[in-house]
């Protein structure tokens, strides 16, 4: 019997007065639409910048994000995701692409290898339909060495989009981030991270992230994009990890993309999926 109180939805319909430009989200966890805990609290949420950019464009503008967790520039092909976009996509839409975080741990998709020939396709695949492909680089991990500095994990994969991007808009949101990492510390960078991970964030670091993208956006396509002013104050509190101690609400199991998301809780495990993933390709030199 229907639950009491419930409501069903029999359908849904959206109309527009004109037209109205989308931009398509093609990436994996650090884009997608992430689900908030109950009660809810801005730091025991994992978020992601793509769910978070709607806040701040404004104007006739939507966005459909087609990202999904543990995805690669592979699998994001082999499970469908990418004829959703070419089935929908029309001219003078804009398609966003980011991954890296997964590819850099499977040994075909290393940044010398198929990672940037899978995003030249999808390039030119966007451009065929009469799209605006643009590549932003990898957010950066909050990881860093035991003598202070930042460790640096994705700065090849942040290259290889450069290097695909000689006629594509790129944007450099890697370089970003990890200058605020360095500017802001690792302590107080951990609060724009979902507790006890270090490449998830949380709402505050998704809408960081995401009002950078936005601005990007608008220096790139001025005309097309307009940026909403966010709020001036939105940081976490200090020691925000410690005070939200235990809470996790990533589920647990044996597929890829659970095992790609659960590596990045842990830096030791990350590390060893790193270097398992580039002998095989040494071992061949």
């Amino acid at each position: 019997t229907p639950t009491p109180g419930a409501v069903k939805i029999d359908g849904c319909h959206a109309e527009t007065a004109g037209p109205v430009t989308t931009v398509y989200l093609c990436g994996d966890s650090t884009v997608t639409d992430q689900a908030a805990e109950i009660p809810y609290l801005p730091g025991a949420c994992y978020a992601s910048w793509g769910q978070a950019l709607p806040a701040f464009l404004e104007g006739r503008t939507a966005v459909e994000n087609q990202a999904h967790c543990g995805l690669t520039t592979e699998t994001f092909r082999q499970e469908g995701h990418m004829d959703i976009v070419k089935r929908l996509l029309r001219p003078g839409d804009c398609c966003l692409f980011q991954f890296g975080h997964n590819d850099q741990k499977l040994p075909h998709l290393l940044a010398h290898r198929e990672y940037p020939v899978n995003l030249r396709r999808y390039v030119e695949e966007v451009r065929a339909l009469g799209g605006i492909p643009v590549l932003a680089t990898s957010l950066g991990r909050n990881i860093w060495n035991a003598d202070g500095t930042y460790h640096e994990l994705l700065a090849e994969h942040a290259q290889a989009v450069k290097d695909v991007a000689t006629n594509p808009p790129v944007i450099d949101l890697h370089e970003f981030s990890v200058q605020f990492y360095k500017k802001t510390g690792m302590e107080r960078s951990c609060g724009y991270f979902h507790p006890g991970d270090y490449t998830h964030t949380n709402e505050y670091g998704a809408y960081l992230f995401a009002s950078f993208i936005a601005a990007e956006l608008n220096r790139l396509f001025p005309e097309t994009f307009h940026v909403t002013p966010g709020r001036t104050d939105f940081t976490p509190p200090s020691s925000l990890w410690e005070e939200l101690e235990n809470r996790n609400n990533r589920a647990g199991g044996q597929e890829q993309r659970e095992e790609f998301d659960a590596m990045e809780k842990s830096t030791a495990a990350l590390l060893k999926a790193l270097e398992e993933a580039e002998k095989p390709y040494t071992d061949t030199l």
